[in-house]
């Protein structure tokens, strides 16, 4: 389906922007990226996005969160700085970044998922016995 939204927005764009043409550089490159991105987007974001709520959800907060702020900081931005601007590959280097936190944030709640520890932070605890009626 994304394909065909971009693949028409090569063609609506210059009719709505007349200036829309002189400002892509590579509209090649644009597309490879989309499509690459919707690829890597639909199969890390139900482990990447999702996941965390799972983990959420049974109270397990500490290593979502702490998972959560250390990707950001250290893809998003350390990475996409430095494949970004110092290796010069601009916007093409914060989407590769991009796509590495999605990817290590996949591969880190999986992980924890599949360890059962967050089984232990749950609020409702196992050996609490129901009340007997009398």
């Amino acid at each position: 389906m994304s394909g065909l939204v971009i693949s028409a927005a090569k063609y609506i764009m210059p009719v709505i922007d007349k200036d829309f043409n002189s400002r892509m550089i590579d509209q090649d490159l644009q597309t490879a990226y989309f499509i690459l991105s919707d690829f890597c987007f639909s199969y890390t974001t139900p482990a990447s996005f999702t996941m965390p709520n799972v983990l959420k959800a049974a109270n397990d907060v500490k290593f979502t969160m702490c998972i959560a702020l250390f990707s950001m900081f250290t893809f998003r931005l350390l990475l996409s700085y430095i494949i970004g601007l110092k290796l010069g590959m601009g916007a093409i280097g914060v989407w590769i970044a991009m796509i590495v936190d999605w990817v290590f944030r996949a591969i880190a709640f999986c992980l924890r998922y599949r360890g059962k520890r967050w089984l232990s932070y749950s609020i409702y605890k196992k050996d609490k016995k129901p009340a007997k009626a009398e």
